[in-house]
């Protein structure tokens, strides 16, 4: 082979090589989880308050503070979101109890079956809770309506940081779901002087 076929045979080489080094798509963006597409319950109060009695460690097990959409913030968007003050006096007072998940590593085959076998290798476990507190113009409780949820998502191993976030905003997601269809349930039950 002559020294001109050669270089050729080499630049063909390295320009093949280095056209299948791509650079991975960016990261899609992830989506937020919104309750806009649902009719609010109006309320006969004149204003709605959010507080939150939860306090997050940031140390784990809990990991709820590295979530793109945090229970927290999905919580206080619901009740942004849901709850219209539609009266002239009265506070209706929405209050975050719970708002967690935390992380356990999952046992994995060990050995030859290990090696070979994805396993599920981190289990997340939320949980969210909150109360509806509603205090007429006279400031005499007229009563109060409350949900929890929980949910649970597992991770593969191996999984890349995209599909931890998904998995993460599913598990959010299908808590808010839950904690929604209970809440509302209980204030049309509980609340129901209240609801216009």
């Amino acid at each position: 082979m002559n020294r001109l076929m050669y270089s050729l045979l080499v630049v063909l080489t390295l320009g093949g090589a280095l056209g299948a080094c791509e650079t991975a798509p960016p990261a899609k963006p992830v989506t937020d989880v919104s309750f806009t597409h649902l009719p609010p319950i109006a309320l006969n109060v004149a204003r709605i308050e959010v507080v939150s009695e939860y306090r997050p460690t940031y140390a784990k097990p809990n990991v709820e503070h590295l979530f793109p959409v945090t229970p927290a913030s999905a919580l206080e968007r619901w009740a942004n979101e849901r709850l219209r003050p539609l009266g002239n006096a009265g506070v209706a007072r929405f209050v975050i109890m719970d708002a967690s998940v935390t992380e356990t590593a999952l046992e994995r085959k060990k050995g030859l079956v290990g090696l070979v076998t994805i396993e599920q290798a981190e289990r997340y476990d939320g949980a969210v809770r909150a109360r509806i507190e509603v205090v007429d113009a006279k400031g005499t409780s007229g009563g109060g309506a409350s949900a929890y949820a929980t949910r649970y998502q597992t991770v593969a191993e191996g999984a890349s940081p995209n599909d931890r976030r998904k998995v993460w905003l599913d598990l959010v997601t299908g808590m808010m779901g839950d904690f929604n269809t209970e809440m509302e349930r209980n204030v049309r039950e509980v609340l129901g002087n209240f609801v216009r």
